[in-house]
């Protein structure tokens, strides 16, 4: 999940029945939704995989913010630990 986030790419998050309420309550993981393709059964992947190129403007600024909310600086995190690492 996280590399196709820091990628930019798209994302297809598969919800079997059941998964999806499981999970309902917590705000991360509506951020994760917010920013994926949701497949609730393998036969709709076919159609979700047409129309991703259509979709993923929306979800891209999601993701981004997913990415945003998850990571400290991730454009510069290797920059940031270097320089952690040096001063020590």
């Amino acid at each position: 999940l996280y590399e196709f986030m820091l990628l930019e790419k798209p994302i297809i998050l598969y919800l079997k029945e059941g998964v999806d309420e499981f999970y309902k309550a917590t705000d991360f993981v509506k951020l994760t939704k917010d920013a994926c393709h949701i497949l609730k059964s393998p036969e709709n992947l076919i159609r979700i995989l047409e129309n991703i190129s259509i979709d993923s403007k929306d979800l891209s600024k999601n993701r981004k913010k997913l990415l945003k909310n998850t990571f400290f600086d991730p454009e510069h995190a290797t920059k940031n630990i270097t320089s952690i690492l040096l001063k020590e």
